[in-house]
């Protein structure tokens, strides 16, 4: 890699249309089940040659550039390919941290493919820097199983408009999955009905999210923030995606959803954004 050369990676944030999570098993994690989708909303990261390895996020200061995906994607990198040159990262980070749209993870994607991109990576044990990480390497619509690795793509809705309310908190999926096994988790798993709803081109009224109930044990201001978000919008259903504490609501066109991110701003919903479903990347 010469000194001139940059490299800018788009990594979008997705949305999780329906999650099952089972019981944790015997090695410490979860299992899950899931239809994930990125949307338009991304982080930008700037890749160049530096001296040493290095992670630049002038506009986060919440992100320690010692301890965090990104580095963790690069050493993982270099565990099979010694030889990558060492690189300077300026993250631009749009989406909101804690948030339950994957980040963290399609940052580290981002990195990955950078990687990828110049040496014979074997990315099918990707899960090990992060569960949703093998989903972002390729983005777009995809069922989700296992502990991640399982990636099945499916016809994505690439258009379709997406808004966003984010209750202003970072909310850590840690916690919400400590609290997870807690609570009574053995709920059924209804993604199959998801995915055949999916395949006839239907919106289901309900994505449901085996989390939702822990995430709200653990900051119990989210369900406030749900209800609170739910009058602004007459009865237009919102769902959780992932571990929270970002809810969305899907089905309405653009200037349906600009009006209400309107209208929930100024009734004090700290975060909203209009967006959409975008498909796969071809980077």
């Amino acid at each position: 890699m010469k000194n001139y050369e940059t490299h800018r990676r788009q990594a979008p944030a997705k949305i999780n249309l329906g999650l099952w999570v089972g019981p944790k098993t015997g090695d410490g994690y979860h299992p899950i089940d899931s239809v994930m989708h990125t949307i338009a909303l991304k982080d930008v990261l700037t890749i160049e040659s530096a001296g040493e390895f290095e992670v630049l996020t002038p506009d986060a200061e919440d992100i320690d550039p010692k301890s965090n995906l990104v580095t963790k994607a690069y050493e993982w990198l270099l565990q099979q390919e010694a030889s990558l040159p060492k690189i300077r990262v300026q993250l631009e980070k749009h989406i909101p941290i804690g948030a339950g749209l994957g980040g963290g993870s399609s940052d580290a994607a981002a990195i990955i493919r950078w990687g990828a991109a110049r040496a014979a990576i074997d990315t099918q044990h990707a899960s090990r820097v992060g569960m949703d990480v093998p989903f972002f390497l390729r983005g777009g619509a995809a069922r989700v199983r296992g502990y991640g690795e399982q990636v099945m793509p499916i016809p994505d809705r690439h258009g379709e408009t997406v808004l966003l309310m984010n209750p202003g908190f970072p909310v850590s999926t840690e916690m919400v999955y400590d609290l997870y096994d807690l609570i009574d988790n053995h709920n059924d798993c209804a993604i199959d009905d998801l995915v055949r709803a999916w395949a006839r081109g239907e919106l289901v009224d309900a994505w449901p999210n085996a989390l939702e109930p822990a995430a709200w044990l653990a900051y119990p201001a989210l369900r406030d923030f749900k209800e609170h978000a739910m009058r602004g919008l007459e009865g237009w259903s919102c769902h959780l995606s992932g571990s929270g504490g970002t809810y969305y609501c899907i089905g309405r066109d653009l200037e349906q959803a600009t009006w209400y991110a309107d209208r929930l701003r100024k009734e004090g919903i700290p975060w909203t954004e209009v967006t959409h479903l975008v498909g796969a990347m071809n980077e």
